[in-house]
């Protein structure tokens, strides 16, 4: 996210506050100019260069400035998911009878891939070989896990 951009959100976030207060003045009757001298919502950068200043504000603006932290946390891990392509899917598991790679099978388990590897090769695991390609079935699966849970 880009200074500007970041500049922008800041601006929107106090003007929201400066409305919500408005709000507030309209029902409790003070004037605007009390509560812009006593509640001003700090930006996020201001924030981050002195925590400090957090401790002046009343808890209805910590809280709100949290808010807007979060909501700012929110937009740069979607930004940065799109930028990065972070969201990579794993491999489903249908409920369709048939063969499971390592990759699936260690989903199935929930466990890593590495380990359903090891336990195939060590004999833990039955395993079938399909050509080069190391398949695993549901059933072995379930059975391997059964006897894991035995053994504790």
């Amino acid at each position: 996210m880009t200074i500007a951009t970041r500049k922008k959100i800041d601006k929107e976030v106090v003007s929201d506050a400066r409305r919500i207060a408005r709000r507030r003045n309209e029902r409790s009757g003070s004037s605007e100019e009390e509560d812009s001298m006593l509640m001003r919502m700090l930006s996020l950068d201001e924030v981050l260069r002195n925590p400090a200043m957090l401790a002046h504000q009343p808890p209805g603006e910590i809280a709100e400035t949290r808010i807007a932290a979060h909501a700012a946390a929110a937009a740069l891990d979607a930004a940065h998911e799109a930028a990065v392509g972070e969201t990579q899917a794993k491999p489903a598991v249908t409920g369709e009878p048939g063969l499971l790679n390592a990759a699936e099978a260690a989903t199935y388990l929930n466990v890593k891939e590495s380990f359903i590897r090891v336990a195939g090769r060590r004999g833990d695991l039955a395993a079938i070989q399909v050509g080069r390609y190391v398949r695993y079935e549901r059933k072995a699966l379930d059975d391997f896990a059964r006897r894991q849970r035995r053994r504790k």
